[in-house]
């Protein structure tokens, strides 16, 4: 099916604004190392097995991993993967289209100016008396 050239437009308008690129693209290649961590889980749970076979007798490994649980451990590294992944997901910063609208600001800015300086702890009698003796007073 061909589209014709404004339907094609069209098509390509709309789908730019739903998902525009990611602030941060490079950041792809870093999922190879969701790869590399999915490798180096199923090498520790089959390499865990191999090594308990290897250095503990048969008839004591019921005994000593009645405690393991492998269902909490599977979970465990599910959830680091998920972590990993959302993380890189973020990392990427996916950027979806805006669409730009002016406003107009209405009120009033008011701004309390407080001053909490040592100088401020002085008495008003000795500013009062002192006015007179300045150059620019003309109080006298």
């Amino acid at each position: 099916m061909r589209l014709a050239p404004l339907e094609a437009i069209e098509k390509f308008e709309s789908s730019e604004r739903l998902l525009t690129g990611l602030a941060q693209p490079f950041i792809l290649y870093v999922f190879l190392l969701i790869a590399a961590v999915i490798v180096f889980y199923l090498w520790s749970f089959r390499g865990r097995g191999k090594t308990l076979e290897k250095h503990i007798q048969k008839e004591l490994l019921p005994e000593l991993l009645s405690s393991v649980d492998l269902k909490k451990q599977k979970l465990k590294a599910a959830l680091i993967l998920a972590g990993i992944i959302f993380s890189l997901l973020a990392l990427m910063r996916p950027q979806w289209g805006f669409h730009w609208e002016e406003s107009k600001r209405y009120g009033l800015d008011i701004i309390i100016a407080l001053d909490t300086s040592k100088s401020m702890l002085a008495g008003t009698e000795s500013a009062w008396l002192l006015l007179p003796e300045m150059p620019f007073c003309n109080a006298r």
